[in-house]
């Protein structure tokens, strides 16, 4: 049986109000690990395929994660 990949959008708030959403490859039980992330290392990192996306939690007023199915 094939497992299906997980995708999820993870939409960023900035600061000065601009909202992007990324998609990533993993499914929304990762926000645990992300968060521990922006606390530990100060950047949200977001990896989709080839594409990665270090964010400084600095530049960041809110993110969610929601599953793509």
């Amino acid at each position: 049986m094939n497992k299906r990949a997980e995708t999820s959008a993870v939409t960023v708030t900035f600061l000065d109000g601009e909202v992007k959403v990324y998609k990533i490859s993993a499914g929304p039980g990762v926000a645990v690990h992300l968060a521990q992330q922006c606390g530990q290392f100060g950047s949200l990192v977001l990896l989709y395929g080839n594409e990665a996306h270090a964010i400084p939690v600095q530049q960041i007023r809110e993110w969610k994660i929601e599953g793509v199915f």
